[in-house]
């Protein structure tokens, strides 16, 4: 039974307990190395270094704990996020491409089955075909289109916490994940 659309392959949870979850994801950074200068100052030389990997907190709160027994950090898990990519799609390659024929584009990430959406930012939804992981759409529009979709992340479980409110009956449970 799914109740949320967070979900974690090959992995099993109770009822509900995903439900109602929050998901924030982010760019991971990294920095240069720490040097010291000649007066033994520390300082951080370089600058941040977007990577294309992201990093991700899952938060949840509901009467069961969701079996937070069953993960420990070092886990491998596939997850179908809750929060959406959005990517610019290309516009025809030429003037000469014909009318009728589709354009493929391929998405940044593995979207999750049924969330792919085409818009041109204002009011339209376009129609398009996912087929051997490419995405295929008209690209005779009269402005540019955009599509948006959940991902499949490969990530790896760095941190878990879970709390318990006595008075509420309730617990409230992290997930810290990093991309791999």
């Amino acid at each position: 039974m799914n109740t949320s659309e967070l979900y974690f392959e090959h992995h099993s949870f109770p009822p509900f307990s995903l439900h109602n979850c929050t998901q924030t994801l982010r760019y991971a950074h990294t920095i240069r190395a720490p040097k010291r200068t000649l007066n033994g100052n520390l300082v951080l030389i370089g600058t941040l270094i977007p990577h294309e990997k992201f990093s991700s907190t899952i938060l949840g709160k509901y009467k069961q704990d969701p079996l937070l027994g069953q993960l420990a950090p070092g886990d491998l898990l596939k997850v179908h996020c809750l929060h959406r990519l959005w990517q610019r799609l290309p516009s025809p390659a030429s003037s000469d491409h014909p009318p009728t024929q589709l354009q493929s584009c391929a998405l940044l990430r593995p979207p999750v089955p049924e969330s792919i959406q085409i818009t041109d930012g204002k009011d339209g939804i376009y129609f398009f075909e996912w087929k051997e992981s490419k995405l295929w759409y008209d690209p005779h529009t009269p402005s540019p289109l955009f599509v948006s979709y959940r991902p499949i992340l490969e990530m790896v479980l760095t941190a878990l916490k879970s709390t318990y409110a006595e008075v509420d009956l309730e617990t409230s449970w992290s997930f810290d994940l990093e991309e791999t």
